[in-house]
């Protein structure tokens, strides 16, 4: 090898000479394949992009494996980024390539292409030319394409492209001139009459140079400072709309065609035009080089000439006010509204827009439009000529919008009739194709002759066995150092009776010591000893495996194959089949697959066999055969056994022993053997097969005829244990896992295990649909849940460290010391229930105190200005954070969040719960309110449908009452006459509906035993407290007589007990109807539990009756699931009067209504249960635990258990606070829709928060795709589905991220209420007018769809970011305050090679979430990035919502300032917290620029129109004025806008204030009506009476007078 030291002390030349001799090749190729590769070393990174080789680095671009084999070979380390070091490894690799082909030209070849000449394709010889091409050229000459003229300040004549891409052989310092250069040209050509040097001349003397470029220099500055931004805003339009001028000028060319001989004459000689301007850029030298004719050359050049001139006045005008002018000129390009300069007149008549719409099916926006079209467009022409200099008075812009008006008129009746056809269409179309997949599958299933009925009733079965394919991961429980144990102590109290209750629970697991009541011993592999098993060669030779202790300890998990059995076909599909249900059950261990026949003894005599080598480690051993897949599935349920049971939480254990010792009680019969064993095991031979089968005379006597009398009783022994049982129910769970895969399509399980067992199946239908409908293909309740909890990851593996964080359970002393310090040694434990209570509070209060040991606060992260000695303004996440109590604290963590979190970040409760209810609803409301549409048309057209909405609503009510009757009916197997609109609404909510179910059960929240197999025909019984109040004692004794039945049939209680209770029962509905709360018709509606329990106490019975009950209706069982007692709603009954009446009339039938509260409870229960916290009676459990934490002297305590309170009703969707007058609510919703008009233009300045989290060029990235997200937002906001390959596999249908604003409301909703059913009253026309106002306003100022918008394309970033930085192994501040911790991070990078797929620039191209093997990381995920997104885009969650929110007082003082304040801790706290102070100041600082450019386009805009435009605009543009206005688009300024305000009024006097432009919300002057929003709302009415002969005060006042669309318009009417 060459001598590195002595190649050091030469030159560069003399270097290359040395390396071009030892490898025998020429120099010049040598220095040419150093210019090909690095540009001599000038390349910016020296590494190349990655390829399917590999990356390629250094001076040489050298590959990392061939570089790692050089190295080997050399014996020594080379950097290939030091040039002497990569030439020695450059020049061995040539040496070889010599060596081989005996040419430098194919050494060369090889080099680029490698040894394989078939790939020395045009890339490589082109690679070969250009390395002889530069062989011949001195270091340091210039390239010769490519550059730019040299000159004095640039005599490289490297132009700034070339050093930004490195290709430009100069210096640093060269790069400096060139740059310094570059800006000399643009600044100086674009300064009229100044002459520049002609390129590639140097000026005669360096004092003429100086003086002309001081000229230039000076001519620049007077153009500055005289140029205003008008003349900037003036420039932007002319450069917007000169494209459209140029285009408009060819169109208008007198010439026709192309000028043949121009063209030829052109090719032959391009510096004929080229010549003609002066330093053309490469656009200029395109455009020159595409003219086709001497016109289109002329029409060119002043094109490149006027190009020139605007960009030259921009350019002055700075990076700020070249954003702001850019803004204004793109908002009033008039082709926003025409299709041509030149038809600006044509289109106001011609109504395009309107034609669209109308095709859509929207008449009344096509309407709208055709008005609006032909008077904007009018306006639009108007202004154009006045931006561009013109004089146009107001009295112009009124002619115009009112000439506008005529053919407007003209054009109407024609547009309306199209619109209202075509949106009858359009909802049948819909409603047709609602379930058109489902529908098709269900034809086809049913045959030819089926009924439609039969057809729709089988597709709604399809759709909701379809729910079921959502991945288990979002309701896998997360890990348990992230729950609170607060269980239903009532639920808990009801223990089985028998021996399963006599035996003893010890507090480890109740199976680790478990005597088995059939062998009398410990279980056979000795569970508890699973860490103490000794491994050594004669235990492995006895199961047969030919390894060394070492060799199995050190084994990763997986599958290993005995190297015997390769190529075993049999073998290999058992590896597949083990390997997928060891990854999904047991994927922390190693399981060795060999055959018996290896074995030793007598494990070489059975089928199959298990055994545990040491933690982490099992073997298992099948011989191949008939059953052998299905022996294969139990041996490996023995091993998830072994390696859980010693770890296994009590409650878990329990149930497997519940399940055992019942089944063990059971009598001898088909039944039981059933119940133990799969169904495969159906078609085994012998005494099992025939008792699986029913043939025979039973177990015993099969068995004893098998096999004989003494080893029948040896092989019944070990039949009947404990461990052959569990095995044995893993088989079951892999044949309901298979079942449930077919049944939806899903190909993951293997193809041969998939095949079995359809096969199996098929030979054993009738034998399987017996079985199914017994409930006897499943596993037992226990052993479910202890599978479930497997595949969630909730389990430990002994001696295997897992990513579980077990909160380990407190010894007995512990808890002693917790009763003694916080005196829960007073409580009552006198019997049972007290002493349960004491140790579940002393649990909590211990398991808080741990809990914040393992995570310990950042106080610091939690200081903020909303908490001062004037108020305390802290949102209910903080309040509890700074608790001086351990369970408050706890609770801060695990439940809810926190907006600067200080409590660290992690995955809560609360953001579960929003993620769950908008599933829940998914896109049920959009569905039915478009049914109901349909429903309404048909029978009294749009516009009579629309006023009878706003009036009575009888048709909605008509509606409503036939979906609760269709429902109804589903519920009782019947089928009525329902409209088409009507069924297809009850699917709609069928399928919500069927989510929550299937999530209840999962996580098996209170009552869930209760709930019937699936929701057909369920909904929500509620009674209507509007209704209540109406009904008369003889139609309330119906209701009474029927909750007494209920009471009897399903509470085991006599009639004259039942009928007490029924009584107490309508008390609570009668005292709660006048207040407000909710109370579910149907006792068995977990809702109602708390409530009945209250009933019965008052009517006599004992603590312990009423907990045994509340436990039976809780609990529930398969009996209470088949023969569900419900409500007949449409029985009739006859009153004193003789009037009939049924009990549907006194429900709530709103579907949407029903739903919704539905959601918001079932998504409460189901998040707070997968943090252990059991419904309303866990959260009772903890407020107790949190009072009796509480410390003496502590004086937060009070507001922190009303923190505790408010998150708690939000939680489960409960009433807090007060009832808004639905006056005060008219008020508030009429005032947003006449002053946030602007909400959209606002929405823009969140893109300043994303910035801040994301970084500016993905930031920028998000915006370009703006137009695709757009789109999406479009779609989905209708029902629909898009193709997103980033987060498609993260979303639900209509739970979409970014569409809560388009799925979860109604336009009728009241806005200042968040529990609907509680503050809706019966309202009038004028306040459904103005909710509707209200909600139109979020579509009219745009700001729906942009949230929208803006909330995809942040998930989308920070998906794209997170997993970037994760597999880059970067860090980032604001992605770790999103909830990326290193657990988080180090979970999703053992994943990211199955769910991500990148491209060639390393940028996330593709996400599959749903094939990662950790189930609950996908849960995990997507509320992770919904945090984030509500971080960036501010959104808030449970612990985010100020108290203020369920207050009148409050949403009445921060109308129009609940955003700022929340943004006080959620934007600048937390970055405050994140960066410090003052970098978080320089982050706002950084937005200004943003900032301004909305300011700006926002004052061109309220400048349209204003007889004072001019005087506005400089007004506008003071710098006070313009640092108030950027203050609004800075979200993380929060409040500081509202206190400039006010002490703007109380301390500038008002001729400053005007002067200063400082005009603002709060007015010149601390009145309350500039305080209080509604108050100045009133105000501007007031004025408006007193002002009858002024029309814009009164136009000002009506809804949508402030939207960027009308404020033009509206201007005119001000006075002169």
């Amino acid at each position: 090898m060459l001598d590195i030291a002595a190649l050091k002390g030469m030159t560069q030349e003399e270097q290359l000479k040395a390396a071009a001799d030892y490898a025998g090749v020429p120099v010049g190729y040598v220095s040419g394949q150093w210019k090909q590769e690095s540009n001599q070393g000038r390349h910016p990174t020296m590494i190349g992009p990655q390829t399917k080789w590999g990356t390629a680095k250094g001076h040489f671009q050298v590959l990392d494996n061939t570089h790692a084999k050089i190295e080997q070979r050399l014996g020594k380390k080379l950097d290939r980024f030091n040039f002497t070091e990569a030439l020695v490894g450059y020049a061995e690799i040539m040496k070889e390539n010599m060596g081989r082909y005996g040419n430098a030209d194919d050494a060369v070849n090889a080099y680029h292409g490698g040894w394989n000449k078939k790939n020395w394709g045009p890339a490589t010889k082109d690679y070969l030319n250009k390395v002889k091409g530069f062989a011949g050229m001195p270091l340091g000459q210039p390239q010769p394409q490519g550059g730019v003229p040299a000159t004095k300040r640039n005599p490289t004549g490297l132009s700034t492209e070339q050093w930004m891409a490195g290709t430009g052989p100069v210096t640093p310092a060269d790069a400096k001139s060139a740059l310094a250069d570059t800006a000399m040209r643009v600044a100086v050509a674009a300064s009229p009459g100044v002459r520049m040097a002609q390129p590639g001349t140097v000026e005669p003397t360096e004092t003429a140079q100086r003086q002309a470029t001081g000229a230039a220099l000076a001519a620049e500055q007077t153009k500055r400072d005289e140029q205003s931004f008008i003349d900037t805003a003036k420039a932007a339009y002319r450069e917007t709309m000169r494209p459209k001028f140029n285009a408009m000028a060819h169109i208008m060319s007198t010439e026709d065609g192309t000028d043949k001989d121009y063209v030829r004459q052109l090719a032959d000689d391009p510096s004929q035009v080229l010549k003609l301007v002066q330093n053309p850029t490469p656009d200029e030298v395109a455009d020159l080089l595409n003219t086709r004719s001497q016109e289109d050359l002329t029409l060119t050049l002043g094109n490149i000439n006027e190009r020139r001139e605007n960009q030259a006045v921009l350019a002055r005008a700075g990076t700020g006010g070249q954003l702001a002018a850019m803004f204004i000129g793109g908002a009033l390009d008039p082709t926003t509204y025409i299709a041509g300069f030149g038809a600006a007149k044509s289109f106001a008549a011609a109504g395009i827009g309107a034609t669209r719409l109308a095709a859509a099916g929207r008449p009344l926006a096509a309407t709208a439009s055709v008005v609006g079209e032909n008077v904007l467009g009018n306006v639009a022409y108007e202004g154009v000529q006045h931006l561009l200099g013109e004089h146009k008075s107001v009295a112009d812009y009124g002619l115009a919008a009112a000439t506008g008006l005529i053919p407007g008129a003209i054009s109407m009746p024609g547009v309306w009739r199209a619109g209202v056809m075509a949106l009858r269409r359009k909802q049948e179309l819909d409603s047709l194709m609602a379930q058109a997949a489902h529908m098709d599958r269900a034809a086809k299933a049913l045959g030819p002759d089926a009924d439609p009925g039969d057809i729709r009733a089988l597709a709604t079965q399809y759709e909701a066995q379809a729910l079921r394919t959502d991945v288990s991961g979002r309701t896998a429980m997360p890990e348990s150092g992230n729950k609170l144990n607060a269980p239903d102590l009532d639920a808990q109290a009801l223990e089985p009776s028998g021996d399963v209750s006599a035996m003893a629970m010890p507090e480890r697991s109740p199976l680790a010591e478990f005597q088995d009541p059939v062998k009398g011993d410990k279980t056979e592999n000795s569970y508890a000893q699973v860490e103490g098993i000794t491994l050594n060669e004669r235990r492995l030779e006895g199961v047969g495996l030919r390894l060394t202790p070492e060799q199995v300890k050190a084994a990763a998990p997986g599958v290993h194959l005995d190297p015997r059995l390769k190529g075993d076909t049999w073998f290999e599909s058992q590896l597949q089949n083990l390997e997928y249900l060891r990854q999904k059950y047991l994927p922390d261990v190693a399981i060795h697959l060999t055959s018996p026949e290896f074995a030793k003894g007598k494990n070489a005599t059975v089928d199959g066999f298990e055994a545990v080598l040491a933690p982490g480690q099992s073997v298992v051993a099948v011989r191949p055969g008939t059953q052998g897949t299905w022996t294969a599935a139990h041996e490996l349920g023995h091993a998830i056994i072994d390696h859980y049971l010693p770890n296994l939480p009590p409650s878990i254990a329990q149930g497997l022993r519940r399940d055992y010792l019942k089944w063990l009680a059971e009598n001898d019969s088909p039944e039981k053997m059933q119940a133990r064993m799969g169904v495969s095991r159906a078609e085994a031979g012998g005494a099992i097969g025939k008792t699986m089968r029913g043939e025979g005379g039973g177990w015993d006597k099969n068995l004893i005829e098998a096999v004989g009398p003494d080893e029948a009783k040896k092989y019944d022994r070990y039949f009947k244990s404990f461990d052959e049982f569990g095995a044995e129910q893993f088989v079951k769970q892999v044949e309901t896992d298979l079942a449930d895969a077919l049944a939806k399509g899903d190909m993951t399980p293997p193809q041969q295990m998939l095949a079995a067992f359809k096969g199996l199946v098929k030979r054993l239908l009738d034998f399987w649909n017996d079985l199914k409908s017994r409930g006897l293909t499943k596993p037992g309740e226990g052993f479910a849940e202890f599978f479930q909890a497997a595949a969630n990851r909730q389990l430990q593996a002994t001696g295997v460290a897992g990513s579980t964080k077990a909160m380990a359970v407190p010894a007995a002393s512990r808890l002693d010391d917790v009763i003694k310090r916080y005196g829960l040694d007073t409580l009552d434990t006198t019997d049972s229930r007290g002493r349960a209570e004491q140790k579940a509070i002393a649990q909590l209060i211990h398991d808080s105190e741990e809990w914040l040991k393992a995570n310990p606060q950042d106080v610091d992260k939690m200081r903020t200005i909303m908490k001062n000695s004037l108020f305390d303004a802290r949102t209910p996440g903080l309040i509890l954070a700074e608790a001086d109590n351990p369970v408050l604290k706890a609770v801060a963590g695990i439940l809810v969040e926190n907006t600067m979190g200080g409590s660290g970040r992690r995955v809560t409760a609360a953001l579960r719960k929003a993620q769950w209810e908008r599933e829940f609803v998914g896109n049920a409301v959009v569905a039915v309110g478009s049914h109901y549409e349909t429903f309404r048309n048909k029978r009294l057209g749009v516009l009579k449908g629309i006023a009878d909405d706003l009036s009575d609503a009888k048709t909605r009510k008509e509606f409503n009452d036939a979906v609760y009757m269709e429902v109804n009916a589903r519920s009782l197997g019947q089928e009525i006459s329902s409209a088409p609109e009507v069924k297809a609404a009850a699917d709609a909510l069928e399928v919500s509906y069927e989510r929550m179910l299937k999530a209840q059960k999962d996580v098996r929240t209170v009552g869930w035993g209760a709930l019937p197999e699936n929701s057909r025909g369920y909904m929500p019984r509620i009674t209507d407290k509007r209704q209540w109040l109406t009904l008369s004692t003889e139609r309330k004794q119906a209701l009474h007589k029927a909750l007494a039945e209920q009471f009897q049939e399903r509470g085991d209680m006599d009639a004259a007990f039942a009928d007490r209770v029924a009584s107490k029962y309508l008390d609570h509905i009668s005292t709660n109807a006048n207040g407000g709360h909710e109370i579910p018709a149907n006792v068995h509606d977990p809702m109602a539990l708390d409530y009945v329990q209250e009933a019965m106490k008052a009517a006599g019975m004992t603590e312990a009756e009423v907990r045994e009950f509340a436990s039976r209706m809780a609990r529930g069982g398969p009996s209470h699931t088949k023969a569900r007692l419900d409500l007949d709603v449409l029985k009739e009954y006859t009153d004193a009067d003789g009037k009939t009446f049924r009990l549907m009339d006194i429900m709530e039938t709103d579907p949407i209504e029903l739903l919704r509260g539905q959601a918001r409870r079932v998504s409460g229960e189901v998040a707070l249960t997968q943090h252990g916290v059991m419904g309303s009676a866990g959260l009772k459990l903890l407020r107790r635990a949190a009072e009796k934490a509480q410390k003496a002297g502590d004086a937060g305590h009070v507001k922190g258990m009303e923190a505790f309170d408010q998150v708690a009703a939000e939680m489960l969707g409960r009433p807090f606070g007060d009832e808004m007058p639905t006056w005060m609510e008219g008020a508030l919703t009429a005032n947003a829709a006449s002053n946030l008009g602007f909400m959209g233009w606002m929405q823009m300045g969140e893109l300043i928060n994303t910035a801040a989290g994301l970084g500016v060029l993905d930031t920028m990235k998000m915006v370009s795709d703006f137009p695709r997200l757009m789109q999406e937002v479009k779609v989905l906001a209708k029902g629909g589905k898009v193709e997103n390959g980033i987060l498609g596999s993260l979303e639900v249908s209509g739970a979409e991220f970014g569409l809560a604003g388009y799925k979860m409301i109604t336009q009728y909703d009241n806005p200042s209420s968040i529990h609907a059913a509680v503050g809706r009253q019966d309202s009038g026309t004028l306040i459904k007018s103005v909710r509707v106002m209200g909600h139109k306003l979020g579509t009219v100022s745009l700001h729906r769809i942009i949230q929208a918008t803006q909330v995809r394309g942040v998930a989308e970033q920070i998906t794209k970011k997170s997993l970037r930085y994760i597999r880059e192994g970067k860090e980032s501040k604001a992605l770790a305050d999103m909830g990326f911790t290193p657990d988080m991070v180090e979970r999703i990078k053992a994943e990211l090679p199955a769910i991500a797929k990148w491209d060639a620039n390393g940028t996330l191209a593709s996400l599959d979430m749903t094939k990662a093997s950790d189930p609950a990381l996908i849960g995990d995920f997507i509320a992770t990035v919904n945090r984030g997104a509500g971080q960036l885009i501010q959104d808030t969650f449970i612990g985010e919502k100020g108290a203020w929110q369920h207050s009148n007082l409050g949403k009445v003082m921060t109308q129009f300032r609940s955003f700022p304040i929340t943004a006080m801790e959620k934007q600048w706290g937390r970055l405050r917290g994140m960066h410090g102070a003052p970098a978080a100041l320089g982050i706002i600082m950084a937005a200004a620029p943003l900032g301004f450019a909305m300011y700006a386009a926002r004052t061109a805009v309220n400048a349209i129109g204003r007889p004072d435009s001019d005087e506005y605009i400089e007004r506008q543009f003071q710098p006070l004025a313009v640092g108030r206005g950027l203050m609004n688009y800075i979200g993380a300024l929060g409040l500081a806008p509202d206190m400039m305000d006010a002490l703007t009024a109380v301390v500038v006097p008002d001729d400053l204030k005007k002067e200063w432009g400082l005009q603002t919300r709060v007015g010149s002057s601390p009145t309350l009506g500039g305080i209080v929003p509604v108050v100045g709302y009133a105000d501007t009415w007031l004025r408006a009476a007193n002002n009858l002969d002024n029309p814009h005060a009164i136009v000002r006042a009506l809804p949508f007078s402030n939207a960027p669309w009308t404020v033009p318009l509206i201007n005119l009417l001000r006075p002169e």
